[in-house]
């Protein structure tokens, strides 16, 4: 398939990233904990660089579950500051999403609420 005039090729990429994100467990599960954090945890990463603010709305809808899978440590360390810059993100219901990604990591007790630095 070529890029079309409307980015095809991009929505095309952007939609698999979205089916894989809304399957990440059994991926994390795959993968184990160690590569996960090794390797996949870090191309997750990058999906918050995407200009498309359905699949970064997507990352903050499923990250907690990742979240669940690595520990508190990880992410306290590692996906906590990327949340708390999504509350800036230019999309609302990015922001929207990232808040309630915020509630369900300190319902599930892998952050605590003095380890929120959000102005």
């Amino acid at each position: 398939s070529s890029p079309n005039v409307n980015g095809g090729l991009s929505s095309q990429i952007s939609l698999i990233k979205q089916v894989i994100l809304g399957d990440i467990l059994p991926l994390c599960h795959f993968f184990g904990q160690e590569s996960t954090l090794e390797k996949l945890l870090p191309q997750l990463l990058t999906i918050l660089n995407d200009a498309d603010w359905e699949l970064r709305h997507t990352f903050y809808a499923t990250i907690p579950a990742v979240c669940a899978f690595l520990g508190s440590t990880v992410t306290t360390g590692c996906i906590l500051p990327c949340v708390e810059n999504a509350v800036y993100d230019m999309e609302e219901k990015v922001v929207v999403c990232a808040v309630h990604c915020l509630e369900t990591l300190l319902q599930l007790s892998l952050i605590s609420s003095r380890c929120l630095v959000i102005d």
